[in-house]
């Protein structure tokens, strides 16, 4: 499963909330279920969360700030 912008949005939407350590892959899938962001679920859970937390610099390139 690859990073796509709905993912990488997502991501950024529980960077910003805050609630976890973003290092943390379980509690970013809890905090993102919480959040309703389904999306980063299913890739936390079927993809490389570490691809797009290791290379967020070149997703944030690719997909922008939001």
């Amino acid at each position: 499963m690859k990073v796509t912008q709905e993912v990488f949005e997502q991501y950024q939407q529980v960077q910003r909330a805050g609630p976890v350590n973003m290092a943390n892959k379980n509690g970013v899938q809890n905090s993102a279920n919480d959040m309703g962001l389904y999306e980063l679920v299913a890739f936390i859970e079927d993809g490389d969360y570490y691809d797009l937390l290791m290379n967020y610099d070149e997703h944030k390139a690719k997909f922008g700030e939001q």
